[in-house]
């Protein structure tokens, strides 16, 4: 695929509605998740706890990699983690709220957004890592979930790595 191609599907990847479409459940309450997020963890577990506060907090963009293409880095992309929400704000469109569930109990750990579109929720599975300032994810538009943040050609992930905000 294209790198332009590409880009738009990490957009809809990363908001949970991409072609890779995850499996959908119906309705979800709004404390379980569905059983498509990582399981054994509560949202209440000291770990995710601990995990939820040190990725809380406003981040932006440094790099990022998709199919093996390096995008330019550019200030078109920001999240923003507010207890188990997260926001993504881009140059291209208005900012956008997703659920997000964490299973830091797992090698490499696990971050999956929920969405819900028409009333059916939507997980898109992906793995991050954390240290100190850098906070890195890794999404594939096909297939399984992802076990490393490297990008390769025709492979089809998405890699970003971002920087918490200063301001």
């Amino acid at each position: 695929m294209r790198p332009n191609v590409l880009i738009i599907l990490a957009a809809t990847i990363l908001l949970g509605c991409g072609p890779n479409a995850p499996t959908k459940t119906t309705e979800p309450t709004s404390q379980t998740p569905s059983s498509n997020v990582p399981t054994g963890v509560s949202s209440t577990s000291t770990d995710v706890q601990i995990e939820l506060a040190k990725i809380e907090g406003r981040w932006n963009g440094v790099s990022s990699h998709i199919d093996g293409f390096e995008r330019p880095v550019a200030k078109w992309y920001k999240y923003t983690f507010e207890g188990n929400q997260l926001t993504t704000e881009t140059s291209e469109s208005e900012p956008a709220t997703v659920k997000f569930y964490l299973d830091p109990q797992t090698e490499p750990k696990q971050l999956d957004t929920s969405i819900m579109v028409d009333g059916v929720e939507e997980i898109s599975k992906g793995i991050y890592s954390i240290d100190d300032d850098v906070l890195r994810f890794s999404w594939r538009v096909v297939g399984e979930r992802p076990v490393d943040f490297q990008s390769r050609e025709l492979d089809e992930k998405i890699v970003i790595i971002l920087h918490r905000a200063t301001n």
